[in-house]
């Protein structure tokens, strides 16, 4: 047999979530980024850990569980309600597609490209136009 925990014994007894528990799902449905703007706009620091090595220490940042603990602590459910509405939407940066290596994107610079047409036949020719020697 083992201990129950305060909110085992409330949903065996069907006793109502406590407003911590309701705040607490409120906000572990936000993502890391919306739950960082809460604490800095309430002025809520969160530490990280450190990881200790044999030789070294290491600081990791702190965790998503620990942005939530912090913020139940300062704000009640009708305060993250109202919060939540004002999280202004964050763009994602789009990602520059890379097109084959460092040889080839040089050597594109410098390559003009004519299109020709010799008896009703269109050829395309590649002339090499470059001061510096890149090839």
């Amino acid at each position: 047999m083992q201990t129950l925990s305060l909110k085992q014994v409330r949903k065996k007894l069907g006793l109502p979530e406590t407003p911590e528990d309701r705040s607490k799902k409120l906000l572990q449905k936000l993502s890391l980024c919306e739950l960082k703007y809460l604490a800095q706009k309430h002025r809520i620091k969160v530490k990280g850990r450190i990881s200790e090595d044999w030789f070294s220490e290491t600081k990791m940042p702190p965790s998503k569980r620990q942005y939530v603990n912090a913020l139940v602590k300062e704000l009640n459910e009708a305060q993250i309600k109202r919060e939540i509405g004002k999280i202004p939407k964050t763009e994602r940066k789009k990602k520059r597609k890379k097109s084959g290596t460092w040889f080839f994107r040089r050597l594109s610079t410098c390559i003009k490209i004519t299109k020709i047409e010799f008896e009703q036949k269109e050829f395309t020719l590649f002339s090499h136009q470059c001061s510096v020697s890149c090839c």
